[in-house]
């Protein structure tokens, strides 16, 4: 939807497009039936990825985020963030969870991965309005950080021109002053970057045989 070129007519709802199988389906017309029907959603699902996989490129590049040691790779291989240290690195991070009205998309600095917690990559987001208020005493305060794992959604794009179309100049200049000021303010930075990657959960007493398994592990 953001990037590529297809047959697919998008829905909308409410002023935003809605990504929903329901509402792409019933748009497209890509299986017959009553939505949420098991049948049906399969054979909806079938038919958007024929549509999909027509981009041959763009549907080989997006569905190798799917493998752990490719996204990985692919993390690696992003451009270093500023001059002083190769620690943290420009993105542009694509989740359903930044909401519409954003077009899933936010500007991100890597933060590095998780002490404790395997597989988990730590993001900053660099449009925060309040993050030039962030401190080294309460690094967490004003900072918006979002959590991913190898492998699973979101999407870590490089920071390069043609993925900045969707995001209004004024998004863009704030994201700008805000790296500048993480530049000129490195100790803030690492100081974010060290509270939220040794950052424990909280342990829970008396808690239930499932919800232990993330205190204690198997």
């Amino acid at each position: 939807y953001l990037f590529g070129k297809t047959d697919l007519d998008w829905p909308q709802k409410n002023g935003h497009v809605s990504l929903k199988l329901e509402n792409i389906c019933k748009q497209n017309k890509l299986a017959e039936g009553p939505a949420h029907d098991a049948m049906v959603d399969v054979i909806a699902t079938l038919e958007l990825a024929k549509r999909l996989k027509k981009q041959t490129a763009m549907w080989d590049y997006a569905t190798a985020y799917f493998n752990k040691a490719e996204d990985a790779k692919r993390f690696e291989a992003l451009t270093p963030s500023f001059d002083f240290t190769d620690d943290f690195r420009d993105a542009v991070y694509v989740n359903s969870k930044l909401g519409y009205k954003n077009h899933c998309l936010a500007p991100m600095i890597t933060l590095g991965q998780h002490k404790h917690y395997k597989n988990q990559m730590l993001l900053l987001r660099l449009d925060g309005e309040d993050l030039q208020k962030a401190s080294v005493s309460e690094p967490d305060k004003h900072a918006w950080v979002m959590r991913k794992k190898l492998g699973e959604p979101g999407l870590l794009l490089p920071a390069r021109e043609r993925y900045f179309k969707h995001f209004p100049e004024a998004r863009m200049q704030l994201a700008h002053e805000n790296k500048q000021w993480l530049h000129d303010h490195p100790e803030v930075l690492q100081a974010i970057a060290d509270y939220y990657c040794d950052y424990q959960y909280p342990i829970v007493p008396n808690a239930d045989l499932d919800s232990v398994l993330y205190q204690t592990g198997f």
